[in-house]
């Protein structure tokens, strides 16, 4: 095998040499990923058994985190959930960061509505980030009522 195949578990093109009683023969041997699967893990907030006017700093489920901070917010408001929209409230400053142990590749959200839409990042436009990272920060430019974040990821 080629110097380049020092871990054919890696995915790539790799040269094979065969050699016996002096014949020798090469092949090109292409790798694929086979290992990669899609998951999604949804993280429905009202599901998680918060009371009404509960600070929610972090949600952890499946290999996601999602931590609420205070972020610029000069008024100390912190994250919390609210019966009323079902969801988690964030306001002007806050920051939403969504981690994974594995590469992330959309992130949505689901609101109480469509005027509670009041985050931004790079990637994101409408109600869905995309990219590719283990990490994305989101920045809250209003009050928010966040019900639902879906984070699609490969493993």
């Amino acid at each position: 095998v080629d110097s380049s195949a020092v871990n054919m578990a890696v995915a790539g093109m790799y040269t094979v040499t065969v050699s016996y009683n002096g014949l020798t023969a090469s092949y090109d041997v292409t790798v694929q990923n086979a290992s990669v699967q899609t998951v999604t893990t949804s993280i429905v907030f009202k599901d998680l058994g918060y009371s009404n006017g509960d600070e929610v700093p972090s949600v952890t489920k499946d290999d996601v985190a999602i931590t609420f901070a205070l972020g610029s917010n000069t008024n100390n408001n912190t994250a919390k959930y609210y019966d009323t929209g079902t969801g988690v409230r964030t306001y002007v400053g806050n920051t939403i960061t969504v981690s994974c142990e594995y590469d992330m590749v959309a992130i949505e959200f689901t609101y109480a509505g469509s005027s509670y839409n009041k985050i931004s990042a790079d990637g994101y436009s409408g109600t869905t980030w995309s990219g590719n990272a283990k990490e994305v920060v989101f920045n809250s430019t209003g009050t928010t009522r966040i019900q639902a974040i879906t984070i699609t990821y490969t493993k």
